[in-house]
């Protein structure tokens, strides 16, 4: 059985960005989420300020059933000024024992031993597939037949469970 997996989902520079005018959704940016979740069987916890102002319903709504139980972070920024949101993430792991984990956020706010763990997208365009592919990879995904790159990407590749987008093959989970 895989080890459970855990996306920590900063909002600003990941799923807005300046592309998006700043704070509007990239709806491309929330599929890419979610695609790496249906693949990699992965579960997202709102580490971002938006889950103290917005209600759960509307991540739930974006995410479905990729959006863990416990969805958010604990709001420590009161206790804590420096590397407050690494705080928060290991809040939550120290609750939840025996998650492997990747934080998506633009910015270095986190601990030191946290920082591995780190895919910060460039807050000009937000995550886009190469940041896609990096956490696909970071989950042990393995990916075949690596020399053939010049196929058009269609709708249907995206529905499709075993497709990699970024070499547009299929792809493998590592034992």
């Amino acid at each position: 059985m895989l080890q459970q997996t855990i996306i920590f989902l900063e909002f600003e520079g990941v799923l807005t960005s300046h592309r998006t005018g700043g704070k509007n959704i990239d709806p491309i940016a929330v599929h890419f989420i979610n695609e790496v979740c249906r693949i990699t069987g992965s579960q997202i916890v709102i580490s971002s300020h938006w889950r103290l102002s917005r209600p759960g319903s509307m991540f739930r709504s974006m995410f479905g059933d990729h959006l863990n139980e416990d969805w958010a972070t604990l709001d420590l920024s009161r206790r804590y000024v420096d590397k407050v949101r690494g705080m928060e993430v290991d809040a939550w792991l120290r609750k939840h024992e025996g998650y492997k984990f990747v934080i998506l956020d633009n910015e270095f706010n986190y601990l030191d031993e946290q920082l591995p763990y780190l895919i910060q997208p460039n807050s000009d365009n937000g995550l886009i597939w190469q940041d896609m592919y990096m956490i696909l990879q970071f989950f042990g995904m393995e990916y075949i037949d690596m020399e053939a790159r010049n196929i058009l990407i269609t709708p249907e590749m995206f529905k499709d469970e075993s497709f990699d987008l970024k070499t547009k093959q299929r792809i493998t989970l590592s034992p």
